[in-house]
């Protein structure tokens, strides 16, 4: 009784990996036989139940052959048969290599991650192409595990830092935060030679309300990378937001500097020194501005709104005077008229670039007062048009 029950177990062992055999047999001739769809099918088939099987379950080849033959259905068109089959086939070969006391199959794992880490990189790539960001980090992510692996194995500690940057950014596209603050750290952690590491990471913190964790990354990014013009502009853009214009100033100084070609950092300028009324250097920067920019509205728009605006702080003053101050209602009604002039010609070249309703407002007043019946209409017209 003792012996048939024996002879039982070993037969149903050897049924299993039997099993094992018959599809590492079609995995060969699939490959032989110019990659015969039929053949790769029958070794799939073959594997089935081997890996809950107790006879086999733990065995290493079982997973070797299971990791194999899913990747070659992963490179397959048909769907059908390469959904997940790559998941499917880098577990199979990191469980091979967990059961793989001996190291029998040490080299046909590490040949086949090889391969792995090129195919999920590319459906990484495939996926960020297509602004699936989610199914990106995903596939970049088994890269940086199978990675982690070989490394293992190796008992050394080589970091992919391009495959680390690339899931960070998929992250930070996909709305997973966490995910990418963790891998951007550990990007900063390595001294990674990127200023937009920094940049990325500084506003992660910013979205989600750690103003301190922001500052001080984009400090040490700073510190590592000043002539980042990126850097500067984003130290910018918080002093701006913090009422810091003085500054601000110094930060958009520094930064024209970095990139003296960038209009939109003479515009920011300007507008920083007219927040602070000092309209000779904000005039200066405006037409910096339009010099590398002739077809920019908000400089011309800016620069009729400082004449304009001077121009109406002299008709409140005129109409503040004493009714018996003639000599000086007559000194400011041509200070305003004279500014108003000068506002005129800046307005006019911004509505041609663009139809703007406060533009409209600005020239119908002064057309007014200059008497201009035709081109006020026209502008009253247009602004009853836009409303």
């Amino acid at each position: 009784m003792i012996l048939l029950l024996l002879g039982f177990y070993t037969t149903g062992a050897f049924a299993q990996m039997n099993k094992v055999l018959t599809a590492s047999t079609y995995l060969t001739r699939y490959i032989e036989d110019n990659r015969n769809l039929d053949e790769l099918i029958s070794a799939r088939d073959a594997l089935e139940g081997t890996k809950d099987h107790d006879k086999s379950k733990n065995h290493p080849k079982t997973y070797l052959y299971w990791g194999k033959i899913y990747y070659e259905l992963s490179m397959q068109e048909d769907k059908a048969l390469s959904e997940g089959a790559l998941n499917t086939a880098f577990e199979a070969f990191q469980k091979c290599s967990e059961l793989d006391s001996k190291g029998k199959y040490k080299q046909d794992v590490s040949n086949a991650l090889a391969l792995m880490t090129n195919a999920f990189y590319n459906q990484g790539s495939s996926a960020y192409q297509a602004k699936d960001y989610g199914t990106a980090y995903q596939n970049f992510r088994q890269v940086l595990d199978i990675n982690d692996l070989n490394n293992k194995k190796k008992k050394v500690a080589v970091v992919d830092t391009t495959t680390m940057l690339a899931a960070a950014y998929s992250a930070h596209k996909g709305g997973m935060g966490a995910e990418a603050i963790a891998l951007y750290n550990s990007l900063v952690e390595m001294k990674y030679e990127d200023a937009a590491v920094y940049q990325s990471l500084a506003s992660l913190y910013r979205e989600q309300g750690d103003s301190e964790k922001a500052n001080e990354t984009l400090k040490v990014g700073r510190e590592l990378f000043p002539d980042s013009k990126a850097l500067v502009i984003d130290e910018l853009n918080i002093l701006l937001k913090e009422g810091k214009q003085e500054e601000a100033i110094a930060k958009m100084e520094e930064a024209i500097n970095l990139d003296p070609e960038n209009e939109t950092l003479h515009f920011a300028l300007g507008a920083a020194y007219d927040s602070q009324k000092m309209f000779d250097k904000a005039s200066e920067s405006y037409q910096a501005a339009l010099d590398l920019n002739p077809e920019y509205f908000d400089p011309y728009y800016n620069l009729g709104a400082i004449y304009y605006n001077q121009a109406a702080e002299k008709t409140k003053e005129m109409n503040e005077l004493d009714l018996n101050d003639q000599a000086n209602y007559d000194r400011l009604k041509k200070e305003s008229d004279d500014l108003f002039v000068q506002a005129l010609p800046y307005f006019e070249k911004a509505l041609q670039i663009r139809e703007d309703k406060s533009t409209l407002i600005a020239l119908k007043e002064i057309y007014a007062r200059q008497g201009n019946n035709d081109k006020y209409k026209e502008m009253d017209d247009k602004i009853k048009a836009a409303n």
